[in-house]
């Protein structure tokens, strides 16, 4: 429990940096969130594109191809969402039962 309570302090940090904490202001970007420990967190653009978990795209639940991170070269393993569209990718070995 305390290693998921560093690697959630961590993040949270990594976070801070890269966006502003959200207002009621009208957003001028796309708001992307990432879902780790049941924990939603705002990342930037590279990060939501490489992310194989949970993603939402202003608040919506987000389900495309995931690439590798700072390129455009589609990502062929594991997955956390089972969905059809999520799973597309993923090589044989990696999809879920």
């Amino acid at each position: 429990m305390e290693e998921n309570q560093n690697i959630i302090e961590q993040l949270e940090s990594y976070v801070s940096v890269l966006r502003p904490n959200p207002t009621d202001d009208i957003a001028t970007e796309p708001i992307l969130e990432v879902q780790l420990l049941d924990r939603w967190f705002l990342v930037d653009l590279d990060t939501f594109r490489s992310w194989t978990g949970h993603r939402r795209l202003d608040g919506e639940p987000f389900h495309d191809d995931v690439f590798i991170l700072n390129s455009d070269i589609t990502y062929h393993g594991a997955r956390a969402c089972p969905c059809s569209t999520c799973q597309s990718s993923v090589e044989p070995q990696h999809k879920k039962n």
